[in-house]
């Protein structure tokens, strides 16, 4: 059995040029899933993200950022009329599809088929964060220039254009005292995906967890 089979491989070099790229169709596909008249899809996506993923207040001083991850999820993954439904990204690509040019139509592919799950920071500096994927054996060479540090651990996508890696300008932060929580959790799935459900969960537990410092790291980050 190989090295990368066991300890698995690192994806990803720097690309600064792909990073603004990339976070420029991020803001525009956000933007069109903020238009007016989606609004009655995204106040029922809202309600049903509160329901499973606790409830926001615009005074918390996450609600940008989680409301932008609410977004992303509005974008890629919610499907009103079930699993075998359409996601908005899917509404989009048909509507835009014939005025975008090739490179355009890349991009917007690559940053449908992200990855999400769980990483934990393993080094971080000079524009360069490497991400430790907690669902599996593979790293990640990101191109960021967020204020990360090794031992993090958060939620996010990561994209993959060309050689280059990047992730999504939202991300759920948890404590990094919760780390053997956490894996804990990862490991009673026993090989399944990361679903829905599951990160679900952990936002709802982070979002206690901010609220509620006098609670203890083992009380909250339970399943």
């Amino acid at each position: 059995m190989g090295f990368e089979q066991i300890f698995g491989k690192t994806y990803g070099e720097p690309d600064a040029d792909g990073r603004a790229k990339v976070r420029k169709v991020l803001d525009d596909l956000i933007a069109y899933a903020s238009e007016e008249r989606f609004q009655a899809k995204l106040d029922e996506a809202r309600a049903y993200y509160f329901f499973k993923a606790g409830k926001t207040n615009d005074d918390d001083k996450q609600f940008i950022q989680r409301m932008n991850t609410f977004l992303e999820w509005f974008v890629f993954d919610y499907r009103p009329e079930g699993a075998g439904g359409k996601s908005l990204f899917d509404h989009y690509l048909a509507e835009k599809l014939p005025s975008l040019s090739a490179e355009n139509l890349v991009l917007r592919i690559a940053a449908s088929k992200n990855y999400h799950s769980i990483f934990r920071v393993k080094s971080s500096g000079n524009g360069v964060l490497v991400l430790k994927d907690l669902a599996g054996k593979n790293s990640y060479l990101v191109t960021d220039d967020d204020t990360l540090e090794p031992k993090d651990i958060l939620e996010t996508r990561v994209i993959t254009l060309g050689k280059g890696c990047f992730i999504t300008s939202t991300y759920c932060l948890h404590p990094k005292q919760a780390l053997k929580q956490i894996k804990s959790e990862i490991k009673k799935r026993k090989g399944a995906a990361l679903d829905e459900d599951f990160f679900f969960k952990l936002q709802g537990m982070q979002l206690k967890w901010r609220r509620f410092r006098q609670i203890s790291i083992d009380d909250i980050y339970r399943m």
